[in-house]
């Protein structure tokens, strides 16, 4: 993966993360943390996000939630764990820094995001915007 940047990046999916969870939960990411911490005897530093999405990944929590961000949410975890986060899902090519930073969900590089339909790229929008310039 990135080297230098894996903290920044687990941000950020850690970010888009929290997102689904408020939003399912309807508390804030803290206590969502907290009582996840507890309920799936997570033992990672609570501040440092490459831990807590091992933790996250481990405990299952995102394979509950069927909706579709879960789904990107928890598909981006896995491969962030797995050392797949970064790569195309189509060509396995590296997908740019810049884009996983914009949004950490992009599952495709330029030239692969085209051949793909929108529905199953992760964010679309931030992939359009660089296909578009990258041609």
């Amino acid at each position: 993966m990135y080297r230098g940047v894996k903290k920044q990046l687990g941000e950020k999916l850690l970010q888009e993360a929290g997102y689904v969870l408020e939003e399912y939960y309807h508390q804030p990411l803290e206590e969502v943390i907290t009582d996840l911490r507890i309920r799936c005897l997570i033992d990672k530093d609570v501040s440092d996000p490459v831990g807590l999405l091992h933790g996250l990944h481990f405990c299952g929590l995102f394979y509950q939630l069927k909706n579709e961000p879960a789904v990107h949410v928890r598909n981006a975890i896995a491969r962030f764990v797995d050392g797949g986060f970064g790569l195309c899902l189509h060509c396995g090519d590296t997908i740019p820094q810049e884009w996983l930073m914009k949004s950490p969900l992009v599952e495709y590089c330029a030239r692969c995001m085209v051949k793909v339909s929108p529905s199953h790229s992760g964010v679309s929008t931030v992939q359009d915007s660089y296909a578009n310039t990258s041609r």
